[in-house]
Formats: structure tokens, sequence, C-alpha cells
């Protein structure tokens, strides 16, 4: 039983990291054409990453309050991961999907 259970997180985070994920704040960053400012931001806040994304986790229960919870949860664990600042660089360099906004 633990066995199986251990194979499916397994698979199910092998899962997760081999998929673009994407964030609908993202969308509404390049509808609104603010990448340079992010990317600028961002460059900031690399060397804070994984300090910023520990104090998001602790103001995100207080957000679901004003329902932006799910929002800054995305964006926690992405400044939690050792190459996040790069994948939201690329995401913002990406082009807007055809089903826009």
């Amino acid at each position: 039983m633990f066995r199986a259970f251990r194979r499916y997180v397994i698979l199910q985070i092998m899962d997760e990291k081999d998929k673009p994920i994407r964030h609908p704040w993202l969308e509404v960053i390049k509808g609104r054409g603010w990448q340079n400012p992010t990317h600028l931001l961002l460059d900031v806040l690399e060397p804070m990453a994984a300090l910023v994304g520990q104090m998001l986790w602790l103001v995100q229960p207080i957000a679901g309050i004003f329902g932006s919870s799910n929002e800054l949860r995305d964006l926690a664990e992405i400044l939690d991961k050792p190459d996040g600042i790069a994948l939201l660089h690329q995401q913002l360099d990406d082009e807007i999907g055809t089903d826009g906004l």
C-alpha cells in the first residue's frame, strides 16, 4: 500500500515537472504590456527570491480573505524553486496564447 502510494507521488511530481504551467496573472501582465517592468522587478528580487517566497507563504492565508490566495500560493511555489525566477523570465518572453484576454 505504501509503496503504491509512493510511486503515485513520484509519477505525479514528474508529470507536474514536465508540463509547462500557465499562470493567469502572467497573461494579464503580458496583455497590459508590463513585461519589461516585470523583468526588472524579477531581477531585483532574484537574490531574495527564497525569502520573498517564504513571506508569501505567511501572507497567503490572509490573502484568502480577498480571494487572491491561489495566485500568491502559485508565486510562492515558483519563488521557492532554485530556477523559479528563470522560469518566470521564460514564461514572460513566451508569446501570448491564442485564447488570450
